[in-house]
């Protein structure tokens, strides 16, 4: 499976159809063809991606919505709960650091018992 379905779209259109627009959509995406064979080609699992631009144009080509174009789906945490997050890791550090440098009152006093 790829992570795309541009060749899912374009085996569904009739052979011209889709043989004037594999030849096209690498001019209007302003790539070469074989790059534009090696989006299509692209594994589901792999870390290549292709641009969000020219994502975004290849869904408004095959008249898609926005995601539609992939096949896997793109999740994320809201910035609240990112920042929430960043907040209690710092504060986390802060209590181990100081605890670590503050010496027991013992140690001070009778540092060689």
């Amino acid at each position: 499976m790829y992570k795309y379905k541009i060749d899912e779209f374009l085996e569904n259109l009739p052979v011209k159809l889709n043989r004037n627009l594999v030849s096209e959509i690498p001019k209007i995406l302003n790539i070469s063809y074989n790059t534009f064979r090696n989006y299509c080609k692209i594994p589901l699992r792999s870390k290549k991606d292709i641009p969000y631009g020219c994502v975004r144009k290849l869904e408004i080509l095959f008249d898609m919505k926005n995601g539609e174009l992939c096949n896997f789906r793109v999740s994320g945490d809201h910035y609240i709960e990112v920042a929430k997050r960043a907040s209690l890791k710092r504060k986390r550090r802060k209590t181990v650091v100081s605890e670590k440098k503050e010496p027991a009152p013992e140690e001070v006093i009778n540092p060689k018992a």
